[in-house]
């Protein structure tokens, strides 16, 4: 194995899925806090070329859960058919709930 630090410091990768060809996709978070103690915490996923494990993209995500988690927080899963793609996250520790979004391509 071979480390490789990332350069990034978009999110903190929570997991990833392999992409053909040669990519992976990434969800995770970051938290940012202030002298003061008040903070932000973003999402967001990360499409990596697994060749040189540097970003191709990156898209924060802003949308929370129920219990305020961020949806990236914990596993997410993308899919495409020929409709677009199914994003699917499970945010929130046990118990959690299946968010699904379809993202379709604009006319």
């Amino acid at each position: 194995p071979t480390i490789v630090r990332n350069p990034n410091h978009f999110i903190d990768l929570q997991d990833c899925q392999s992409l053909p060809p040669m990519q992976m996709l990434c969800g995770g978070i970051a938290s940012v806090r202030g002298n003061q103690g008040s903070g932000v915490t973003i999402g967001g996923l990360e499409l990596i070329d697994i060749d040189t494990m540097s970003a191709v993209h990156q898209l924060p995500i802003a949308i929370t859960s129920t219990t305020g988690a961020m949806l990236t927080r914990n596993p997410v899963f993308l899919s495409s058919d020929g409709d677009g793609l199914l994003l699917m996250a499970a945010p929130d520790d046990s118990p959690t709930r299946l968010y699904t979004y379809r993202l379709t391509p604009a006319d």
